[in-house]
């Protein structure tokens, strides 16, 4: 398996910019791979859970401090996901997730 560092080094990626990371409760392994690469990033966009559905992941607050630990700090949130076909809050049943924007503090 190879690490966001792996494959900024092997294919000699350079810059700043945003980082998005969608992984289905993954975010913070994607991110401990990835502790040179942040170096360069600006922001980072992370969905995160409000609930922990399964053991060992990372909720939105852990997140937050988590990502806090390596530089980064709370900017804003977007809110609540919403069903595209009645504009709602998905029902309690199927869980409510957020999604948080991290922003470099420089």
């Amino acid at each position: 398996m190879k690490t966001l560092d792996d494959i900024v080094t092997q294919q000699q990626l350079g810059g700043g910019g945003i980082l998005k990371i969608d992984v289905q409760f993954s975010e913070h392994l994607v991110l401990e791979g990835a502790k040179g690469f942040l170096q360069q990033v600006h922001f980072i966009f992370v969905e995160t859970s409000l609930k922990r559905f399964i053991p060992g992941i990372i909720v939105c607050n852990e997140m937050i401090e988590f990502l806090r630990a390596k530089g980064f700090g709370y900017f804003d949130h977007i809110g609540e996901w919403r069903d595209p076909a009645i504009g709602e809050p998905p029902s309690a049943g199927r869980g409510i997730r957020s999604v948080q924007e991290l922003k470099k503090i420089r």
